[in-house]
Parts: structure tokens; C-alpha cells; sequence
């Protein structure tokens, strides 16, 4: 069995089509858990309506943020398989079934897929420029967080062995758990994308747009974890920093830190001497806008290329 847990907290629409989706999957043999985090726009009245789920509220004077619920989800589990599914994501109707067949070892604790990217105004298809399988352990291949949350199914053992979601972390939770995963686990991606992820980057209830909580996660990360990131050779590391200027980047923007954006992205050219940073630096246009730096990267190439 396969026990799919979606985590939610003011999202009463959203919410209703993730739970549609797990509902609609091809692989039937699954049980539901919806942990609300302390909701109060009414979504209770909502799911305790909704057939076919477990239903678990946590009140606000116990609320801990994302990773506690996940938690809470995980110890009322009674599948063999864990899947974790966020309120305003959806799964495609073949996720499970495929992301199961690709447990072809025992060594094997995680399997992801690619995603649909909703950046509200199209989908994206993402698919990984890095295929991060494998013993990523023995490859030095955890430079970056190999995927999202909604994307990931675990074998029920693994949290077993490497303990359950850190609840001190708040953002890139997958990016930590993954980092403990390695050491014992192997990871397998099905590539394909059968997960539609939604990046509000105007959003000010997703959790992403919160820059200075993120800082303090990424910070808190590298010091727990601060053993492997020794290890890691000095032309991966580099790879680490071009992410990290990246996302600090994008999450200014998303917050309206304009200049803090550039000063990144300035950094980001000077470290990897990208074009399409320095693009971004100079005319101060987001990751998110890559409709506007495509053209202009183009047009540029062909004015030198004359």
C-alpha cells in the first residue's frame, strides 16, 4: 500500500483538486491523509465532508509549520510506500504506478519523476538538466536539491534509518532529508513528468516568498551538514554556489529586492561567467521572466556573431 499525504493550510479550493488527483491515480492500492495545519478559511467544514480520506487537524496553539504535519502524516501512515503531495500541487494519474516500478533494488529508498512547471502564465516542462541516480553519495551528486516534495516516493523503512523530516528547517526541507538519504540509499528518477507544481512567484501565502527565512534554512543546512559539504570538490562546490546565487535571486525578486536581485546575479556572472546572468544582472529581470531573456540573449549572440 502506498499512503499518499498532503499537507495543507488555507487553501480550501487548491486542496480539493490534490486530493481529486491522488484519487484519480491508475495504482489503487493507497490510502489518503490530509494533515491541515491550523486552516481557518473554512477548509475543516470542507474535508470532513470529503469521502475517502483521513482527516487530521492540528490546531494553531500546536501548529509547528510544514515538516511537524508531514511528520504527523507519516506516523498515522500504514503504507509500505510514502508519498508526499503539497495543497496547491497536483499528480498526473500514472505517477505512483510508474514512480513503483522503478524500485528495482533494494538499495533503491527514493524514486522522483519530473514536473510541469505553472508559473501562471504557462506549464513548463521540467525536465532535470542533471541525472541525479544512483549512489549520488559516491558521485559528489548532491550539490542541489534534487526535486520537490510532491515529486518524491519513499520506501516506509527509510525514515526508519534516517529520521523523519527536520522540523527546524523551513525551506528546502527535501534538500536536507536528501542529504541523509544518500549516505544509505540509492535514488532513481522516472523521466517523465507526472507532477503539476505550481510556483506562485506573486504568492504571499507559499511559503517560498519569504526570503529571510530561507537565508536562515540555508545557513542552518550547511552547518548540520557541514561534514559533506567538505567533501565536496571544489568544481562541485562552485556548482552549489551558481544554485545558491540563483534561488537567493529569485526569492529577492519575489519579494521586490531589486537590488539584492542584481547583486546576485552579478555574483552568479562573476562566478560562472554565464551570459544569461549577466543579462539579468544588468537589466534586472527575474528567473522567473524567462520569456524576456531568451530574445534579448539571442539578439545579442546575433549582433556579435555580425
Amino acid at each position: 500500500m502506498v499512503s499518499a499525504i498532503i499537507t495543507t493550510h488555507n487553501r480550501r479550493d487548491l486542496v480539493q483538486r490534490a486530493i481529486q488527483s491522488v484519487k484519480n491515480q491508475t495504482y489503487k492500492d493507497m490510502e489518503i491523509i490530509v494533515v491541515d495545519d491550523a486552516s481557518d478559511d473554512g477548509t475543516e467544514q470542507i474535508l470532513r465532508k470529503v469521502e475517502g480520506i483521513n482527516y487530521i487537524k492540528i490546531e494553531k496553539q500546536n501548529s509547528r509549520g510544514g515538516n511537524h504535519a508531514r511528520n504527523v502524516g507519516i506516523s498515522l501512515s500504514k503504507g509500505d510506500y510514502i508519498a508526499f503531495l503539497d495543497d496547491d500541487d497536483e499528480w498526473l494519474p500514472t505517477k505512483i504506478e510508474k514512480q513503483l516500478t522503478a524500485f528495482d533494488s533494494e538499495k533503491v529508498g527514493m524514486v522522483y519523476c519530473d514536473l510541469y512547471v505553472d508559473v501562471g502564465k504557462r506549464l513548463l516542462n521540467y525536465k532535470h538538466a542533471f541525472t541525479f541516480e544512483g549512489d549520488l553519495y559516491s558521485k559528489h551528486q548532491y550539490w542541489k536539491a534534487i526535486c520537490t516534495t510532491s515529486a518524491m516516493l519513499f520506501k516506509r523503512d527509510v525514515f526508519k534509518k534516517i529520521g523523519l523530516f527536520d522540523e527546524k528547517v523551513r525551506y528546502w526541507q527535501e534538500y536536507e532529508l536528501s542529504l541523509r538519504l544518500i549516505e544509505k540509499y540509492e535514488i532513481r528518477l522516472v523521466k517523465e513528468p507526472l507532477v503539476h507544481y505550481r510556483r506562485g512567484i506573486g504568492d504571499q501565502k507559499k511559503l517560498t516568498n519569504n526570503y529571510d527565512l530561507w537565508e536562515e534554512s540555508v545557513r542552518y543546512i550547511r552547518n548540520k551538514h557541514k561534514r559533506l559539504f567538505d567533501e565536496l570538490p571544489e568544481s562541485e562546490n562552485k556548482k552549489y554556489l551558481e544554485v545558491y546565487l540563483s534561488e537567493a535571486a529569485y526569492r529577492a525578486s519575489a519579494v521586490g529586492l531589486k537590488t539584492k536581485m542584481r547583486m546576485y546575479y552579478k555574483q552568479a556572472y562573476i562566478l560562472t561567467g554565464k551570459f544569461e546572468y549577466f543579462i539579468r544582472w544588468k537589466m534586472g529581470i527575474s528567473r522567473q521572466d524567462t520569456s524576456y531573456v531568451e530574445p534579448i540573449i539571442k539578439k545579442v549572440l546575433y549582433r556579435i556573431s555580425r
